[in-house]
């Protein structure tokens, strides 16, 4: 049997844990105690590349930490298209005191709609994903979830709906200092953070939310966005601007849009006269990628002025097609 090691490479999905504890539970009605061991906080969870079989990461051990113990645990799980398999490394002894620490400042917190490019002012479906990107430059991300120190997530303010987050954190590849969370807020509507109940469905009307993290040093962050639920079946252009207005040579122009759809903007002299058709598409939320350089049909640079532009929205993706539309003027001057 050959047991040389092969020299992959891949992806490694790497954990780390502090130290175990022993504990001991005082049974009911002297009954006596029963002992048992609490496994570690996790300290780092993320994916790592490998190269010809090596790889190496590093991170900040947190301050919540059970210190001198000596049974903490890195673990690792590692695939390409080829082959899967994982190994783990114990008794790995936890400490350490910081020297000249000068983090003092908690992380960075970015709330965003999954696959909307749209955070706060946003108007969503009743279905809504949240993707938060938590990040800290100084000693990094802490995910331990020891009482305080959690990544807390709240809806509309409410207690009875604040949930913790930390164990939906994952660093991004190769850092300690950034990651994301992907959650379903609809799944504030039971009584568990776990399972998508498909039926569900956020009340129309006004919503905030708000995350709290903490970074490795314990400082801590918090970042609250507020975002309308609309129905299924409204369709809808809002928020309708061109950047920059007054305009010289191109301009941008955006808006929030509440389902994906093709769109057809049609650009008018004041007086009415039709001079420009772009077409395009966009999708559900921000989109700005959409430009008029200023010309006509013919290509030539229209005289300085005010003009009306119509944008026209033809829904995609919807059980019955529907239509909507918004004006906007915008002005050049060269």
């Amino acid at each position: 049997m050959n047991n040389t090691p092969i020299a992959l490479s891949g992806s490694v999905f790497l954990k780390a844990f502090d130290s175990e504890n022993d504990a001991i539970h005082a049974l009911p009605e002297n009954y006596g105690t029963m002992n048992y061991t609490l496994p570690g906080n996790t300290v780092f969870r993320g994916p790592i590349n490998v190269t010809n079989g090596q790889f190496s990461g590093e991170f900040i051990i947190p301050k919540d930490i059970n210190y001198g113990g000596d049974r903490g645990r890195i673990s690792a799980y590692f695939w390409n298209n080829e082959l899967d398999g994982s190994g783990k490394r114990d008794s790995l002894a936890v400490g350490g005191t910081a020297v000249g620490n000068s983090d003092v400042e908690g992380p960075g917190i970015n709330i965003q709609f999954k696959d909307m490019n749209a955070g706060d002012g946003a108007s969503v479906g009743p279905q809504p994903i949240l993707a938060v990107t938590i990040a800290d430059s100084g000693s990094g991300v802490n995910i331990t979830g020891e009482i305080g120190h959690k990544i807390m997530m709240t809806l509309d303010e409410n207690s009875n709906k604040k949930r913790d987050m930390t164990d939906f954190f994952v660093f991004d590849e190769g850092s300690y200092q950034r990651g994301t969370l992907e959650y379903a807020l609809t799944n504030f509507l039971g009584s568990t953070t776990e399972g998508f109940d498909t039926a569900a469905a956020l009340t129309p009307g006004e919503h905030t939310v708000t995350v709290k993290a903490w970074d490795v040093y314990n400082n801590s962050a918090s970042e609250t966005i507020s975002f309308t639920v609309i129905n299924d079946g409204d369709f809808k252009i809002s928020e309708l601007l061109t950047y920059p207005n007054p305009m010289q040579e191109n301009t941008a122009i955006s808006f929030f849009i509440t389902h994906n759809a093709g769109i057809k903007i049609n650009i008018f002299t004041i007086a009415g006269r039709l001079i420009r058709t772009i077409e395009d598409y966009a999708e559900a939320g921000f989109n700005q990628h959409i430009h008029w350089d200023g010309r006509d049909f013919e290509g030539d640079a229209v005289a300085n002025g005010v003009y009306l532009y119509q944008v026209k929205a033809t829904s995609t993706g919807l059980a019955n097609t529907k239509k909507t539309e918004e004006i906007g003027r915008a002005v050049i001057m060269r």
